[in-house]
């Protein structure tokens, strides 16, 4: 049996409202995203997805995916769609 990861209070969710596959755990802390997701490896069912954990530095995050005004419109434009969204449920 794998090992789940367990959500605390610091972390937050984001779902694309499908199966599990669909869901993003994260938590931002001391400058780092620690996020989980699950993927289905090969011929695993989907109850079966491989886990992944993995932490990335926010800064490396903004200066990848934020660092130039085409980056940050597509972003803003995203986050306004998932908050848009977030206020309708």
């Amino acid at each position: 049996m794998r090992k789940k990861y367990i959500k605390d209070k610091d972390t937050n969710d984001y779902t694309a409202n499908g199966d599990g596959l669909a869901d993003v755990l994260y938590k931002i802390s001391n400058g780092n995203v620690s996020y989980h997701y699950e993927r289905v490896i090969g011929s695993e069912d989907v109850a079966d997805a491989t886990p992944f954990h993995k932490v990335v530095a926010l800064k490396d995050l903004v200066k990848e995916f934020y660092g130039n005004a085409q980056q940050k419109s597509q972003i803003d434009a995203l986050v306004a769609k998932v908050k848009i969204q977030s206020a309708l449920q």
